[in-house]
């Protein structure tokens, strides 16, 4: 084996190596990728169902002790409970009660009365007269929040609706802790990635390459 063919042979190996290298660093940037992308849908299902199963318990309260006081209409009453439920939830902003009828909506009383609708739209009215939640996010802010409006039912008939801003800042915080763990795991992936082809070039390719050579100066005597 003359110089040329060895030198032709590192440079084979030399290019088997990076390529192994290189696509092991892509396929754990893909993965990783892939798992951040997942656990992040994950952490909103969860946080949009704990959101949704919190204000409906919070309707719930609304509507047994409006039940019990006499009627929505009590604005002294309904401020009370519109207190108790934010004292209870702080994450809940802009609480709003509605009086619900056959063919509207009205606010009766809200915590922030300059930014709640005066009526609810067409599509949520149906929904909540089906007694049914609306939900949609909120990120016009920087703290993001579902919009829920939920029914507050009476004796079994829908006679008004709860509807606020649910923070989910908590969940927010948990998905950039999420992808900061992942980013440092892509960067141990690079570094390992290319230690490995380090390795083989110092610690395998270049002692075979000097027997090789060793093995060439012999047999030219």
């Amino acid at each position: 084996m003359n110089e040329g063919e060895m030198l032709r042979g590192r440079s084979k190996i030399d290019g088997i190596m990076a390529w192994v290298a290189i696509t092991g660093g892509i396929l754990i940037v893909l993965s990783i990728i892939v798992i951040v992308f997942l656990e992040s849908r994950i952490v909103d299902q969860a946080g949009a169902e704990d959101r949704q199963g919190g204000f409906l318990r919070a309707a719930e309260f609304v509507g047994k002790m409006i039940s019990k006081t006499g009627g929505i209409r009590d604005l002294t009453v309904t401020e009370e409970l519109i207190k108790e439920v934010r004292e209870l939830r702080p994450g809940i902003k802009r609480l709003s009660v509605f009086e619900i009828t056959s063919e509207s909506a009205s606010l009766i009383l809200s915590s922030d009365p300059r930014a709640a609708p005066r009526t609810l739209g067409l599509q949520e009215l149906a929904e909540i007269h089906a007694g049914r939640s609306v939900m949609q996010l909120d990120d016009s802010s920087e703290e993001r929040a579902w919009r829920i409006t939920a029914p507050i039912i009476v004796d079994g008939k829908v006679v008004g609706a709860l509807r606020g801003l649910y923070s989910i800042k908590e969940f927010d915080a948990l998905k950039q802790e999420i992808g900061l763990t992942k980013v440092v795991g892509l960067g141990v992936g690079v570094v390992t990635s290319l230690t490995f082809l380090l390795l083989v070039r110092f610690r395998i390719h270049r002692p075979v390459y000097q027997i090789l050579s060793a093995m060439r100066k012999v047999e030219a005597g």
